[in-house]
C-alpha cells in the first residue's frame, strides 16, 4: 500500500524511497509550529456544519456510502491498485465532486502540481467525476486582532501564483493537463522495494536548496576528501565532470576551469599558498569601514504558521531568545534575554536597554535573519518602530569576508556556516561541549518548555543561554582573527 507522499519520494530518487521505506527513520520535529488542527479552522473557513469524517483504512465503500447521506467530506479515503489518497474536503454537488485541498503556506505554485494531479488520478479511475479543483491557503495579507479571525486567516483560491503573489494558472485546467496514468510507476515502485537498495546517483537535486538527508551516506568517499579536494570548490555543478578530466585537487585548476567566481579564486590562491588566502588591502578596507564599538547579536526564534498572538501574520516568526556580546578597547561585555509565551515586547525592551546606541552590530547572515526579525518585531510594535529600524539600519553581516572572497582558509571546505568557521579559526570555541548544538535543538527545547505552563526548567534555561551565547562569542573571536589578520 502507497500513499502519494510514496510516489514524490520515488520520483525524487528510487534510493530515498527505498531507504526510507526499509530503513527506520529518525522522527524529526516539524519546521512550522503548528498547535491547531487546520483541517478545523479549514472546516470552518468553508462554513461546513454537516459532514463526514474519514478514517484511516476507510474503504472505497465507505467513502462512498458516506456521500449517499452528506453532501461534504472530510479526510476522504479513497485508493486505487495500492495507492491511497486522504482528500481533506469533497463536497457533492449535481454536477459532479468539487475538491478542496489545504496548503500549509500562504502562495501555492504551480510547481506543486504532480500532487494534486496524483490525487486526481486516483479518482478518476474510480470514475468519480471532478468539476472542480480549489486550494485553501493561509492569507498573507492576514494580521490577528486579539481573537483569531478564520474568515480572514484563509483564502480559498481558484488559481495559483506567481512568486510576487499575483494569481498564475487556474488550478482545476492546470491540473487536469497534468493527470498521468501511475501504472507504470506504481509497478517501478514495487519492484524497486522487493529489489536491492538502488546504486547512488548523484544529481542537482541532491545537493539543491536542502541537501537530502541520505547524502553523506551516498556519497560517503566526499566526507573523507581532504581539504585540496575539488569536491570543495564552491558554486559550480561540474565537479564531478573535472574528476572525470583528471582534475582532483584546487591546485590543479586554472582560470579555464572556473566562472571567475571571487570565492572560486580565493580556495585556489589558498591551496597555492599553504592553506590559507587573504585579501588584505580589500579586508583591510572593510574593516576600517565598519564604525566601533562592535557588538555582536544573534536571535533565536520559533516559526508559528496559525498566528497565536497580536499583531503577527501566518507563516510569521516569534523571537524568544538573544545574545548581545560588546566589544570595545579589547574589553568585552554580555547581555542575553530568554522569554516564553508573547515574550515580544520584553523582548524589544530587553534590547533596546542593552545595545550600544551607535556603532557597528554583527550578526551572521544578517539580512535573511536579524534584519527581517527586527523589521517585523518594527511593524507588530510601532511604538518601537524607529529604535528597531535604527538597530536593523546598523547591522552588518560578518559573512560578507567569506562569501566575498576576501578570507579563505581550505579547512572551511567549501563550507561558511558560523559553525564551520568557528571550528577553524577558534577552535576552543567549537559547539562539540554543548548539549544543544544547532538552532532546531534550541526550537525544540524551547516549544517544549513554552508548551508548559510552568517556570522553565533551569537546566534547559542554561542549556539554551549557552548556545545562544557561544553563537555570538565566536563571531567575536572571528572578528578579532580577522582584524589581526591585517594589522601583520
Amino acid at each position: 500500500m502507497y500513499h502519494i507522499s510514496d510516489i514524490k519520494k520515488y520520483r525524487f530518487c528510487p534510493r530515498f524511497f527505498w531507504k526510507d521505506n526499509h530503513q527506520k527513520q529518525t522522527s524529526r520535529m516539524p519546521y512550522i509550529r503548528l498547535e491547531e488542527k487546520l483541517i478545523e479552522l479549514a472546516k470552518e473557513k468553508l462554513e461546513i456544519d454537516s459532514f463526514f469524517m474519514g478514517v484511516r483504512n476507510d474503504s472505497n465503500d465507505i467513502s462512498l456510502s458516506a456521500f449517499e447521506k452528506n453532501e461534504w467530506g472530510c479526510n476522504v479515503r479513497f485508493e486505487y491498485h495500492g495507492l491511497r489518497v486522504k482528500i481533506p474536503f469533497m463536497q457533492k454537488t449535481d454536477e459532479g465532486y468539487r475538491i478542496f485541498f489545504t496548503y500549509l503556506g500562504v502562495l501555492p505554485k504551480g510547481d506543486d502540481v504532480r500532487f494534486y494531479a496524483d490525487n486526481l488520478w486516483v479518482l478518476q479511475q474510480l470514475n468519480l467525476q471532478v468539476v472542480d479543483v480549489q486550494i485553501i491557503h493561509l492569507n498573507a495579507g492576514y494580521i490577528r486582532e486579539e481573537e483569531l479571525n478564520v474568515s480572514e486567516l484563509f483564502v480559498v483560491s481558484e488559481h495559483f501564483y506567481t512568486p510576487k503573489g499575483n494569481p498564475s494558472k487556474r488550478v482545476f485546467d492546470y491540473v487536469l493537463h497534468h493527470v498521468q496514468d501511475l501504472s507504470k510507476v506504481l509497478s517501478a515502485m514495487e519492484e524497486t522495494l522487493s529489489g536491492s537498495m538502488p546504486e547512488a546517483v548523484k544529481l542537482p537535486r541532491c545537493y539543491r536548496r536542502n541537501k537530502c538527508p541520505h547524502y553523506d551516506e551516498c556519497f560517503p568517499h566526499e566526507q573523507t576528501h581532504d581539504a585540496m579536494s575539488i569536491y570543495h570548490l564552491v558554486n559550480t555543478n561540474q565537479k564531478d565532470e573535472l574528476v572525470a578530466k583528471g582534475i582532483t585537487r584546487l591546485d590543479q585548476l586554472t582560470g579555464e576551469d572556473i566562472t571567475g567566481d571571487r570565492v572560486q579564486y580565493a580556495q585556489i590562491m589558498a591551496a597555492r599558498s599553504g592553506g590559507e588566502f587573504v585579501d588584505r588591502l580589500a579586508l583591510k578596507n572593510w574593516i576600517k569601514s565598519l564604525q566601533p564599538p562592535f557588538s555582536f547579536l544573534d536571535f533565536e526564534w520559533d516559526l508559528y504558521a496559525i498566528p497565536p498572538y497580536h499583531g503577527l501574520k501566518p507563516m510569521e516568526v516569534l523571537p524568544f531568545q538573544f545574545s548581545l556580546h560588546m566589544y570595545h578597547d579589547q574589553q568585552v561585555e554580555h547581555e542575553q534575554f530568554l522569554g516564553v509565551g508573547d515574550c515580544r515586547e520584553d523582548f524589544i525592551r530587553k534590547l533596546l536597554t542593552t545595545i550600544p546606541e551607535e556603532g557597528t552590530i554583527f550578526a551572521y547572515n544578517a539580512d535573511g535573519a536579524e534584519k527581517l526579525r527586527l523589521l517585523e518585531l518594527a511593524r507588530q510594535f510601532p511604538t518601537y518602530e524607529e529604535a528597531l529600524i535604527s538597530i536593523a539600519d546598523r547591522l552588518i553581516d560578518l559573512a560578507i569576508p567569506f562569501f566575498l572572497g576576501l578570507y579563505y582558509n581550505l579547512e572551511f571546505k567549501g563550507a561558511f556556516t558560523l559553525k564551520r568557521v568557528t571550528e577553524v579559526l577558534a577552535p576552543d570555541l567549537a559547539y562539540d561541549d554543548l548539549n544543544i548544538q544547532h538552532g532546531l535543538q534550541a526550537v525544540e527545547q524551547w516549544r517544549a518548555a513554552d508548551r508548559l505552563d510552568a517556570p522553565m526548567d533551569p537546566d534547559v534555561k542554561d542549556q539554551l543561554f549557552a548556545y545562544c551565547m557561544r553563537d555570538t562569542l565566536s563571531m567575536v573571536s572571528i572578528f578579532q582573527y580577522l582584524q589581526k589578520l591585517v594589522s601583520e
